[in-house]
């Protein structure tokens, strides 16, 4: 999935992690938005995610 309506990828980008740093503030959490996108992450699309967008894989045990 990429940006949509004219946004370029690093507005869309931008917009993530500062969505994520307000979370964290909402929790307590002192974050700052640059830093958080420098973090590891990996994102694991859930089966129903799968199945929705027709993967063949959505069988396949999470974890």
């Amino acid at each position: 999935m990429g940006p949509s309506d004219g946004v370029s990828y690093e507005a869309e980008a931008a917009g993530h992690w500062a969505a994520l740093e307000e979370i964290l503030h909402r929790q307590g959490v002192d974050a700052d938005a640059a830093e958080l996108r420098h973090l590891p992450h990996e994102v694991v699309p859930s089966a129903w995610l799968l199945a929705r967008i027709g993967c063949a894989d959505a069988d396949r045990p999470s974890g």
